[in-house]
């Protein structure tokens, strides 16, 4: 537990204060109306940050528990496992997940552009003009997530393994 907390706490403030630094830096006006709900909010900005720190939370949370929990069953399977053993196995899952996990941040993600886009097709907007207008911000949303995944994986593996490692536990006692 403490392996998959460190891991999910260390990816998520790395990955997106990378990705936040990436958007204050990107010069183009980011078009907040687009996202839905936002006639409600008034802090366009702060909204469009939290919705890009929920979509790839849950991914980073994921990937954390999954490799922690894989190499902790490993080293319960073979407690006298070599470090280089355990690394091995770690990226063979890493390599598992990461395919995985991108494909469903992808899907979920642009699965919400589909109810806009037929609703400004009823509206008599052409579809690439739906399209363009309302992708956008999916677009940031999509690579942001896919981009703290990609991150996640070597980070949750390096803090799991050292974490985890029987000599680790071994050395102190």
């Amino acid at each position: 537990t403490l392996a998959a907390i460190i891991s999910s706490i260390a990816s998520f403030a790395i990955s997106f204060s990378l990705a936040f630094l990436i958007i204050k830096l990107y010069k183009k006006p980011i078009p907040y109306w687009t996202l839905e709900y936002i006639e409600a909010v008034h802090d366009y900005e702060n909204f469009f940050d939290v919705t890009i720190l929920l979509s790839g939370l849950g991914a980073i949370m994921d990937i954390a528990i999954t490799i922690s929990s894989s190499l902790h069953e490993l080293i319960l399977k073979d407690p006298n496992i070599k470090l280089k053993s355990l690394v091995k196995s770690g990226k063979e899952i890493c390599k598992d997940i990461i395919g995985t996990m991108n494909n469903v941040m992808l899907f979920t993600c642009f699965t919400s552009i589909i109810p806009m886009t037929f609703l400004l097709m009823k509206n008599n907007i052409v579809l690439g003009d739906a399209i363009k207008m309302y992708s956008q911000v999916e677009l940031i949303v999509v690579l942001t997530s896919c981009i703290s995944i990609v991150l996640s994986i070597p980070i949750s593996l390096y803090i799991s393994t050292i974490i985890l490692h029987p000599s680790k536990r071994r050395n102190n006692k």
